[in-house]
């Protein structure tokens, strides 16, 4: 009988849920990992509701980077974050296939395998979606001297671009609110960032700019509209570039 494991859509949750399966030693061909507001039930199977717990997911963690490499963890992590329904059960077997193999690193080669070749397909989206919003995200100052902006990304990015942020800006107060999660991500200065959820967000304050940055918000769109040049506007080009969904949150397009 197949026995499916119902994780919570995080990468806790997924891991706590490879921790639960390989523990139950139903044996791997007889186990799958579903995420459970995607599931639909089957006869036939039996279901278990995992709790994440995230001393059994750093367990996970430690094993996949001491015993498949450091490549191999950011693979899997990065798939973690993506938007899809089958990404649990593409970690589980991608996992079994690398603490099978000889030699250390080598689990990302094995792309005739169909859960790893799902892996590396999430891995590269989120990877380029996230270079993507590094580039196009948009701070405003507040008027309380925080560094706000807002982002609607398709994956879960907080935990990829929050790392770049503070590296850049370890001396500002920032903060970044993903709306599609309703999460987000907080810098204070000098100090490490951290996610927050289940926190609303106040319209008013985040309306609330400062006079410096309502200047170089004009200054901004005076310089962007000035360098374009009518005749050699390419949007085909400027679409490719900077896909629309990405513009209710940029600046430039917002006259």
């Amino acid at each position: 009988m197949e026995t499916v494991f119902l994780c919570e859509d995080s990468m806790e949750g997924i891991f706590t849920g490879v921790y639960d399966g390989w523990a139950s030693k139903k044996g791997h061909a007889n186990i799958k990992l579903e995420l459970k507001q995607c599931n639909t039930f089957r006869l036939f199977a039996e279901y278990i509701n995992v709790k994440t717990d995230a001393q059994k997911a750093r367990k996970v963690s430690d094993t996949v980077k001491n015993k498949m490499g450091e490549e191999a963890l950011i693979h899997i992590m990065r798939a973690a974050l993506a938007v899809d329904d089958e990404k649990a059960d593409a970690i589980y077997r991608t996992i079994v296939v690398g603490l099978a193999l000889k030699y250390k690193g080598k689990v990302m080669d094995c792309l005739s395998n169909p859960g790893v070749l799902k892996v590396f397909k999430l891995s590269r989206t989120v990877f380029y979606e996230a270079d993507h919003m590094k580039g196009f995200i948009r701070f405003k100052e507040l008027q309380n001297g925080v560094y706000f902006a807002k982002i609607a990304p398709k994956s879960h990015l907080l935990p990829i671009i929050s790392p770049h942020f503070a590296d850049r800006l370890p001396n500002e107060n920032w903060m970044i609110y993903d709306e599609n999660r309703g999460l987000f991500s907080i810098h204070a200065k000098q100090k490490e960032w951290v996610l927050v959820e289940d926190e609303q967000i106040n319209i008013d304050t985040i309306n609330k700019i400062s006079e410096n940055e309502e200047r170089i918000q004009e200054l901004w769109k005076c310089f962007f509209h000035t360098v374009s040049i009518k005749e050699r506007e390419n949007y085909n080009l400027q679409r490719k570039n900077l896909p629309i969904r990405f513009r209710e949150n940029v600046l430039e397009f917002n006259n």
